[in-house]
């Protein structure tokens, strides 16, 4: 039986509370600058963060004999927070959240590996003013080459950097 995508948005709750539970020391790194992406910057914005993918699936099911994406679940730091990036728990977009709460974005899309820009729906906290979310230097994550058959799922790991954007202050 196939699983929804509010029982893949529990999943993956579980998974990111089990890794940050573990110790996100599992995996240790220095932040450094993004590169460059290959969008213009957004117009009258800045740059406010720059979130390194500690793990990440994209999720799909066989739907007809081909894959069908279904959601996306990542664990995500900037060498100080960590967040949780996955899908709403409504289902109808992406969120990214602080694991402490203290901070959340929300997207109407619910994104593919593919997608690079998010345009904010809401933002709250600490990520009060953030208006896009880009995804830079996505690797993996596509769905499996070939057929498949129902009621087959699978998880294919990608990794990626997510930058937070806000408007910049006004200019006196």
């Amino acid at each position: 039986m196939g699983r929804s995508v509010r029982s893949w948005v529990r999943l993956g709750a579980l998974t990111s509370l089990a890794v940050a539970s573990a110790g996100v020391a599992l995996v240790s790194y220095t932040a450094s600058a993004a590169e460059p992406t290959s969008q213009p910057t957004p117009p009258d914005s800045q740059l406010v963060g720059t979130f390194t993918m500690i793990a990440g699936t994209q999720a799909y099911h066989c739907v007809a004999g081909s894959w069908a994406f279904i959601a996306p679940q990542a664990l995500l730091t900037d060498a100080v927070e960590t967040m949780n990036y996955g899908v709403s728990v409504d289902g109808s977009g992406v969120t990214w959240q602080l694991v402490d709460s203290a901070g959340e974005v929300s997207a109407p899309d619910v994104g593919t590996v593919d997608q690079t820009v998010f345009k904010v729906e809401s933002a709250l906290g600490k990520l009060a003013g953030v208006t896009e979310v880009r995804q830079v230097n996505a690797t993996g994550g596509g769905p499996p080459a070939g057929s498949c058959t129902e009621p087959a799922q699978v998880q294919q790991s990608y990794s990626a950097t997510y930058e937070f954007w806000a408007a910049a202050p006004a200019q006196r």
